[in-house]
């Protein structure tokens, strides 16, 4: 891609790319914008110090370990999937696997993490990606999400960014049905779900 990235085509294209072209596109977004990192960490800290004993997490988006080193003294292990190599060193705390096919198409155990973290995510999946995302996870004990959606819909029409989710968590609370809120912050939606 040369120049600027047209988020508002990357949008319309984005349900007609292959996952190839969808982590080609990452790639570019990074080296035009390489710190991709975002969470309110205390929020996350917080939840993790809770869990007992320390959890077995597993990121999804986990770029280049921010979260992971931010919150080490919480947590047992830290294992990362991304779609893109991150600009930066990853941690030393974090496993990090770089994602060559869909998340939802990863062959892993449920029962080998104790919480699911996923920060500034999944408003960069397709509503029918996040089902299938949240079908995956379900199992692990605890999920932690925090996103800039609204509660309804999204529209990210001339959004400066790679976003396309377009349900709000008000649909992201019924797709994890069986799992129980123990923490929510509606401002910058952050959510915990206990199974």
């Amino acid at each position: 891609m040369e120049g600027m990235i047209d988020f508002d085509k990357f949008r319309k294209d984005y349900n007609s790319m292959t996952f190839k072209e969808k982590a080609e596109f990452n790639r570019e977004m990074i080296a035009q914008y390489p710190n991709q990192r975002y969470a309110h960490v205390e929020n996350f800290k917080n939840t993790l110090e809770r869990i007992s004993p320390k959890p077995r997490v597993m990121e999804l988006g986990c770029y280049d370990g921010y979260l992971a080193d931010k919150c080490r003294d919480q947590v047992f292990s830290w294992h990362g999937f991304d779609i893109v190599l991150p600009a930066f060193t990853i941690p030393t705390c974090m496993k990090f696997s770089l994602l060559y096919k869909p998340f939802w198409e990863v062959e892993f155990n449920p029962k080998d993490y104790d919480a699911f973290v996923c920060s500034h995510t999944i408003e960069h999946f397709s509503d029918v990606e996040l089902e299938k995302v949240i079908d995956k996870v379900k199992g692990i004990e605890y999920i932690l999400i925090e996103a800039p959606i609204r509660p309804i819909c999204n529209n990210w029409a001339e959004y400066d960014g790679a976003h396309v989710l377009e349900m709000g968590y008000e649909k992201v609370k019924e797709l994890l049905s069986g799992y129980q809120i123990i923490e929510e912050m509606p401002d910058l939606w952050y959510c915990v779900w206990k199974r």
